[in-house]
């Protein structure tokens, strides 16, 4: 079976995280809050959630419910690393809007899939269609999911013994320890605590899980404790009849190695006042800084206001003479136009004498027309006595005349 190790893990719109990713890889985590801050909270959302899609071995209080929002989708995931292996788990959880009811998704990825690889989004039917192409296996209920992290992981019997080894771990998470200096009472918290453990961890883990967990104290009350307790255990009588000597032995050197570190920390925070102190500086000469800028913007600001009152004055002189052009141009067309008035008036005379002169001249020629009708009834008159005349000579009376007239008349 793959020995894997925790790579990194991360939240998404859970609890109080929007989009968070914790390296476990290539450093050490410490959370460190108030009361009520979510320490415990984070922990228990990663382990042994991740593995059995429950908190409630570990605390049967605490609900996943209580850290999706009413109406959207929230995630948890985690990778784990073996070689060049890299297998994720996905928990999936979708709120009703009335914040009434909530579904619960158990995702194992394909492999070499990241936790923050995938297109998370606070709709749960936008990320159900959009995460399809990175899913192994999507599981309905814990059970089949329980079942199938422990093929794939731990390799147990069954699933009463799957379930047995997180309750053992959940106790030594948190395991009944008194502020006290007896060695003996320690002694018992520790077997208390950690029922069968050598079933399910060998001494390099055990020695690992304290170093980890004593270098996390930080506060000054907790370190006295300790410098306390572990004077004790150098000290004690009893040293030689306790069952656990080799846990104990171990336990006081972590806690003379947390000691070191916590100087070491606090030398470090000595360096990070001094490292903030310098920081204040630079923001001040910056401000000072940014105060000359905005001075010398405002000189600028001026320069370009004046600049812009000449650019002003030259574009009010050039519109000055463009208006005085036009002027002298509607002046020439008011002229124009009165000439072409007077034009218009005397063709209009003009046009009154030539109609005159024509109506004139019609009447002339009406008089004229009479007199040729008049001259042309009397020229037909003439005309038809003619031709009664040429025609019936003998009937025409004679006027008396010289002898000359007669003889000449015949011919």
């Amino acid at each position: 079976m793959t020995n894997y190790k925790l790579n990194r893990f991360g939240f998404y719109n859970y609890f109080n995280y929007r989009n968070q990713t914790f390296d476990a890889n290539t450093q050490s985590i410490v959370f460190n809050g108030e009361n009520g801050s979510g320490k415990t909270a984070t922990m228990l959302s990663l382990f042994p959630t991740i593995f059995l899609g429950s908190m409630r071995v570990v605390d049967n209080k605490r609900s996943l419910d209580y850290y999706i929002k009413a109406g959207e989708a929230g995630f948890a995931w985690a990778e784990f690393k073996a070689d060049d292996l890299l297998q994720t788990l996905l928990l999936a959880y979708s709120k009703s809007a009335d914040g009434s009811n909530t579904n619960h998704y158990y995702y194992v990825l394909k492999q070499g899939v990241k936790g923050d690889d995938l297109p998370y989004s606070t709709s749960w039917p936008e990320f159900r269609g959009a995460v399809k192409p990175y899913v192994e296996r999507r599981y309905e209920t814990q059970a089949d999911y329980q079942n199938a992290i422990n093929q794939l992981f731990f390799g147990f019997a069954s699933q009463s013994e799957m379930q047995e080894y997180f309750e053992h771990l959940a106790a030594f998470e948190k395991p009944p320890l008194k502020q006290t200096g007896s060695t003996a009472e320690l002694d018992s918290a520790l077997k208390t605590a950690l029922p069968n453990l050598r079933h399910y961890a060998d001494r390099a883990t055990v020695e690992n899980f304290i170093d980890n967990a004593l270098a996390m104290v930080e506060e000054e009350k907790k370190k006295a404790e300790l410098d306390k307790l572990n004077n004790a255990l150098a000290k004690t009588e009893e040293w030689e009849t306790l069952t656990n000597k080799p846990t104990l032995a171990q336990i006081q050197n972590f806690y003379g190695k947390a000691k070191t570190e916590l100087g070491q920390k606090q030398e470090q925070f000595e360096k990070l006042k001094a490292s903030l102190a310098e920081t204040e500086e630079a923001i001040a000469q910056l401000k000072s800084d940014q105060a000359s800028i905005s001075q010398d913007s405002k000189a600028k600001e001026g320069e370009q206001q004046a600049l812009q009152a000449v650019i002003d004055a030259k574009n009010l002189d050039q519109l000055s003479r463009k208006i005085a052009q036009t002027k002298d141009e509607r002046n020439n067309r008011a002229r124009d136009f009165e000439a072409a008035q007077k034009d218009r008036k005397n063709a209009e005379k003009r046009l009154l004498a030539y109609t005159e002169d024509a109506r004139k001249e019609k009447n002339a020629l009406v008089i004229l027309e009479g007199r040729l009708a008049t001259t042309k009834t009397e020229l037909a008159k003439y005309q038809v006595q003619a031709d009664f005349e040429e025609k019936y000579p003998e009937k025409v009376p004679r006027c008396k005349g010289s002898a000359e007239e007669t003889k000449a008349a015949p011919g």
